[in-house]
């Protein structure tokens, strides 16, 4: 039986194309891997600006990793002071710093703004924007 499954070229194709497909999704799970690592890093003092954004592989979109990280920050490293802007926009404090940061949708040209940015505002663009004081 061995030696009729090597050289039955159907059989030696499928198993190709089974290769190339575990491939493909492993490929799939490194990404997915590197992404949640990133994901995981708190902001950095030097940082005042994320935009998020996708990336297509295999034919499918995907978010980028600053994408992930955005979503990682608003929902477990953020906190929520307020929204603007209709609802577009969404104001956050680090509480590890005191930094206010902006959630906005910058491209309202795309369907459903676009890929999200995460801003950071000076207290000064906050209370003009917000009316928020520290």
């Amino acid at each position: 039986m061995g030696r009729t499954e090597w050289t039955d070229s159907r059989r030696l194709d499928r198993n190709r194309s089974a290769h190339r497909s575990n491939c493909r999704g492993s490929d799939n799970t490194l990404i997915s891997f590197l992404q949640l690592i990133l994901s995981m890093e708190r902001l950095r003092p030097d940082e005042t600006i994320l935009q998020g954004g996708s990336v297509t592989i295999d034919g499918q979109v995907l978010r980028n990793p600053v994408s992930v990280r955005i979503d990682h920050l608003i929902s477990n490293e953020l906190i929520e002071v307020t929204t603007g802007d209709g609802g577009w926009s969404t104001l956050y404090r680090d509480p590890v710093d005191g930094r206010y940061w902006e959630l906005s949708y910058p491209h309202s040209e795309m369907h459903g703004g676009g890929p999200r940015s995460l801003t950071h505002l000076s207290d000064e663009a906050v209370k003009n924007k917000y009316h928020v004081t520290n």
